[in-house]
This record gives structure tokens, sequence and C-alpha cells, in this order.
């Protein structure tokens, strides 16, 4: 500490020290400290300087770090040589602790320090009844019978030094080990309509009417009526006496009850079932045609069995041409060509609307499955608010490299971002294409969400018999015939050639003709016939 203070001396020497009086030489540096003597470089403490001024005065002290009050830092703070003295945590950190080094906690245990901001329990031991410092209790958990005959079992004592008596429940005024009295024993009661007193019940932990007993047709004391379907009703006053109905539930008032109602749902007496499915005429989404399940796809109200587009809701039921197939539903694939001119990618779908209505094709999807393949894949979905013209047409091509050449403007250019050259991908020697609903899935077996499908070459999934392939790179194509008596010639330049593509036979090759020259329609071509 000597060695310390006269190196400070000696500093304050060599740079100058300001006279006592306030002078000074003017532009001169001096060295300044307002610490106690014998603390400057120590801890943090350090000396100042000052620039006397041209009037030959002072400058204020610039730098100087005095002592302060001792922080938990790692630092001495007041000068004094030692570190952080006095303001630690009793684990020699700085964070107030929860709890001190020495408190008692948890399973006989103390707190000890775990670092210097933290402490934890380290357990004692305890004996089997949790106390502190004593041998196990012997003979704990025993059977034994108590004053009441009440089974139970040998416990620790409240202050766990010992074994205590038999800790066993009493009996209640109705026998039962450990529950309440039974209140209302003894009074007057009714049960199903039956007058009674109130005794124990078999458990004796609660009260019970006894009484006499309503028979099977809800009179007091009398026997049983004959019961035919044995559902505790007897046969003179059961709504459905060969059908067990216990509850004899009778949702809409009619008399029969809802076992046995063929329309519980609907009042209907007389029972009538026009088409003999178990559904009652009153209630039956298709009353002439059978269908037991009342499976009604789209929710429209009609079943599906009677439904002219089960998978489109249409309570109208409109088929404008009399197909058996309601307008909604009613849009066939028309034109086709796997390949063209250009190119294996030169593509195009043509769909027709048969209808004399506008129909909204929005979601429709294209999809498309190889001549032996497993499943669908969605090769072009009809964007929203899409409507086809009554009568007319929607075309669908290929875009890309080498892609649809055709002079009729698309509808939908199909495209795959990631490669311009990818578009329809239809086998020119053979395949299926499927036009469905917009919920449809990949499966070949899509039900009422299938709108059409064409299969061409070795198709094996063809509505009926498949359509010989033809040369779509030469510019032919496959068309939908007009009337089952249209020919290729009749379709090209005929009498057919103007009166649309509505014949659907549910047979491809009963259906399509093969174009020498494809010549595909828009939305905004004319309407046919």
């Amino acid at each position: 500490m000597l060695y310390r203070r006269l190196a400070t001396a000696a500093l304050l020497l060599a740079l100058g020290c300001g006279q006592r009086d306030g002078s000074c030489d003017p532009g001169k540096s001096y060295t300044c400290y307002s610490g106690p003597s014998g603390t400057i470089g120590v801890g943090e403490c350090r000396a100042g300087s000052y620039l006397c001024s041209s009037a030959a005065k002072p400058q204020p002290c610039s730098g100087e770090v005095a002592p302060s009050a001792e922080l938990c830092d790692g630092r001495d703070n007041d000068c004094n040589g030692s570190v952080d003295e006095g303001v630690t945590n009793a684990c020699g950190g700085c964070a107030p602790l929860l709890r001190q080094p020495g408190d008692s906690c948890a399973s006989c245990g103390k707190y000890v320090c775990q670092t210097k901001e933290t402490v934890g329990c380290q357990a004692g031991q305890a004996n089997n009844c949790g106390a502190c410092g004593v041998p196990d209790v012997q003979g704990l958990g025993q059977s034994c019978t108590g004053p009441d005959g009440c089974p139970g079992k040998t416990a620790c004592s409240p202050d766990a030094g010992a074994l205590a008596a038999c800790s066993a429940p009493k009996r209640n005024n109705c026998g039962a080990c450990g529950a309440p009295d039974v209140q209302g024993l003894g009074g007057s009661c009714t049960s199903s309509g039956c007058p009674g007193t109130f005794a124990c019940s078999d458990a004796g932990t609660g009260a019970v009417c006894v009484s006499t007993q309503l028979n099977n047709c809800g009179a007091c004391g009398q026997p049983n009526e004959p019961d035919g379907d044995s559902d505790g009703r007897g046969d003179p006053c059961d709504n459905c006496p060969s059908t067990p109905n216990p509850t004899q539930a009778d949702g809409d008032s009619d008399g029969k009850g809802d076992a046995c109602d063929n329309c519980p749902s609907a009042s209907n007496s007389s029972q009538a079932d026009s088409d003999g499915d178990g559904q009652g005429d009153a209630c039956d989404n298709c009353p002439a045609a059978s269908n037991p399940s009342q499976s009604d796809l789209d929710s429209d109200g009609k079943g599906d069995a009677c439904d002219v587009c089960p998978a489109i809701a249409d309570p109208a039921q409109t088929d404008s041409d009399s197909d058996g197939k309601g307008d909604l539903c009613d849009i066939l694939i028309s034109e086709l060509a796997a390949a063209g001119p250009a190119g294996n990618n030169d593509e195009l779908v043509e769909l027709y609307n048969g209808t004399p209505s506008a129909v909204d094709i929005s979601g429709l999807k294209l999809q498309y499955r190889a001549v032996a393949g497993a499943s669908y894949s969605t090769v072009a979905t009809v964007p929203p608010n899409t409507s086809m013209p009554a009568r007319g047409y929607y075309l669908v091509v290929s875009g890309g490299d080498a892609g649809y050449s055709g002079s009729t403007s698309p509808d939908l250019v199909r495209t795959n971002s990631s490669d311009a050259g990818i578009g329809l991908q239809l086998a020119a020697t053979g395949g299926h294409l499927r036009l469905g609903l917009p919920g449809i899935a990949s499966s070949p077996d899509a039900g009422a969400l299938v709108l059409d499908t064409l299969g061409w070459g070795a198709a094996i999934g063809a509505e009926g018999t498949p359509v010989a392939a033809p040369t779509f790179s030469a510019g032919e194509s496959l068309e939908r015939k007009a009337n089952a008596s249209s020919t290729a010639a009749s379709m090209e330049s005929g009498a057919d050639a103007l009166s649309g593509n509505n014949r659907d036979s549910d047979d491809n090759l009963q259906d399509f003709v093969v174009r020498g020259a494809r010549q595909p329609q828009n939305r905004l071509s004319p309407s046919e016939p």
C-alpha cells in the first residue's frame, strides 16, 4: 500500500499540480482527484485531469472515478481493496434467495446452496408414517374389523409414532358401512302411480318407494296382460304389439310406435309404402323407387335412386332433354385429341352442354388414367365462376412447347408452371379421360361424381367398349355423335354437322366417331342444335 501511495505522489509531481490558491499556468494540464487519500488506483478509482485557462484558472476536473457504494457486480466500487463485501447473499450471489440455507423443507430435508443464486431441498429420511428421524411403524395395512362390524385397515397414529387402532367406518340406519343415515324412512310415497312407503334400498344407502306393482298395461295390483313381443308392454296397450318397444315412443303421434312405424317422423297411420322398401310414402324421398337407405348424396331432398342428378343439389329435378340426366350434370365430353400435327402435346378436350339452359361448371375436373392404370390423376380444373352456354361448348387445351395448334381459341389452357412443355399428358395410343364433379377423388369407382368417361385404344375402364385410337398426329380426333344414326361423314359435313353432340348410350364405341380433321368449338361458338 505504501508503494502505491509513493507512486501516486510521484505521478502528481510529474504532471504538475496547480497552486493552492487556485492559480495555475495557462494552457498547462494538471492531475485532479477528490477521493480519500490512498484510493487512487485501488479498485475502480482513477485520477482525472484539468486544463488551466488563459486566465490562469483551473477548468473542471475530467475523467475522475471516486469511490462509490459497493454493488454486487464483481468490482471494487468503494476502492477499499475488497470486492462485493457486504452485498452478497448467503450463497455468495447477488439475487435475493426465496429460502435460506439451513431452513427446513419437505421429506425431512434442509435447504442448501445449489448455485450462488439458488437453493434446493436436500431430502432427509422419513419413516413409513412420514415422521422424521424415527423407525418405521410395523403392521400397517392389515385387515381388521371395527366396533360396528365394518371392515377396516390398521393405520398410522396421528403423531405417526405408533400403530393406531383399527380404522373402520360405522353403519348407518340402514346397516350400510360408511354411509350417512337415510332420511324419510317409513313415509308415504307413490311409485308408477301406485301408493307405497319409503324403505331402505338393497344397498342401504338410500330410500326406495315400496308399493303395489303396475301390470304391463299400467294398472296397479292387476295381473299382466299377454305380451307377444316380450317388451314388458301388454298387447292391449302396446302400439307395436309385434315389435319390442318398451318406451312406446311415437314421435309423430299417429298411434303407430316408432319401433314399427315405417315413417316415424311423419304421421302415416295407414303405413302406405308404394315401393315396398320399408320407408313409408309420407317420408320416402323416392316413394316410387325402392331405396331403403334413403341415400341422398347431394342433400336436395330427392333420393339417389330417383334423382336425375344425384351429386348436385337440384330440388326442381330439371331434365330439359328428358334423357334421365338432370341439366346440372348433363355435361359430356364431345371431342378429344390426345396428340396432333404439332406433336404429342398438341392436345384438346371439348365439352358439350346439351341442355337448353346455361350451366355453372365451376370446379369440374378432367382426370386421366393410363390404359391399365390403377387410379386417375386430375389434369385440369375449371376455374370458379365459369358457365357453359345452353347447347354450347367449352374447350380445354395443352399449352407450352408444341402445345395446342388449333385456330379456335381455348377457354382453358393447361400448362405446368415448372415446365412449359407439360400439358394434359394424354397417351395417343390409349387411355381414359374422365369428367367429374368437384369432389371427385382418384379411385376408378367414383360413383355419382362421374359425369362422363371416354376410353380409347386398349382402355380397360371405358363406358362399354372403348373406341379404337385414331391417328391423332394426322389431325384426327374422336367426336361424340349427335344421335344414334350419326356417322363420321354426317358429323363432319352432313346432316348432323350442326346437331350438337348429345348421343350418350354409355357405350363409347357406339357414341363416338373418328373425325378425319378435328374441329374444336369453344364458349363463343354458335350453339347446337
